[in-house]
């Protein structure tokens, strides 16, 4: 099965490089983080033209995640368990005898915010659903877009980030259940950025040439911001990198 993971920062203004990338790879599921639309804008007939069904949560102009897969997704959810909150970040679906859970996690703003505590509070309840979710679903795939750098090597400048919002105590998430970051770029290659990274058991993948994608604009310097999928012990593996794609004015896919 081809998994991908695509950050695509408004689904309104990308859908063209979407569908395009979609019509030459085929893959068989494709996660998306930030699509900033309702469910009801959600441009549905555009993907099922590709033989693609389509899950999505969405609200207008912030957050929204999407997974459109050939297999129809049944036991969706949206929303974390037990945790009241109006922004749409979480959707999990069971697609071709795997659960893909698709993240937008929250950004945090600054250490000492209350959009930090809620970083927290929304983290520490993924938490306990993961383990939950691995109990009931051997074959988890969790993958998006984190705001979460585990280590000096997923960040442009280390000590710059010291204490920062992406780089800060505790984010526990990634060792939630022995889960773990897969990266895409290898540690030498650290300055050049990172590109979305997905986690599927025992994957590990290989190197992709070049910038991966333009800097976060709270870092200024390439390689600042993270989207990650976690990896765990087990089986499958990975196809060939996507080499990146053009003029996308955000993070481009991984597969």
């Amino acid at each position: 099965m081809k998994i991908a993971s695509w950050n695509v920062n408004s689904l309104r203004v990308r859908l063209p490089h979407v569908l395009k990338w979609l019509d030459s790879v085929r893959p068989d599921v494709l996660a998306m983080q930030e699509t900033k639309l309702t469910d009801k804008d959600f441009p549905r007939d555009a993907f099922k033209e590709l033989g693609y069904h389509v899950a999505c949560a969405g609200q207008p102009t912030y957050n929204g995640v999407a997974i459109v897969s050939r297999d129809e997704p049944t036991d969706i959810v949206t929303a974390l368990p037990d945790f009241e909150d109006p922004q749409k970040r979480v959707l999990g679906a069971r697609i071709g005898g795997v659960y893909v859970l698709d993240l937008y996690v929250p950004n945090g703003q600054s250490p000492d915010s209350d959009k930090y505590r809620y970083k927290l509070d929304w983290l520490a309840q993924l938490d306990l659903w993961l383990k939950a979710l691995l109990r009931e679903h051997p074959g988890l795939v969790v993958l998006g877009d984190f705001n979460i750098a585990p280590e000096d090597r997923d960040v442009h400048d280390p000590a710059a980030w010291v204490g920062q919002v992406l780089v800060s105590e505790p984010a526990g998430i990634l060792e939630a259940a022995g889960t773990r970051p897969a990266r895409q770029l290898p540690p030498a290659s650290r300055g050049r950025g990172l590109v979305q990274l997905v986690g599927l058991p025992g994957c590990r993948l290989p190197p992709q040439p070049g910038p991966a994608h333009r800097p976060h604009p709270a870092v200024g310097a390439p390689g600042g911001t993270l989207r990650l999928g976690l990896d765990r012990p087990g089986a499958a593996g990975l196809g060939a990198p996507l080499r990146p794609y053009p003029r996308t004015g955000g993070t481009h896919p991984a597969l």
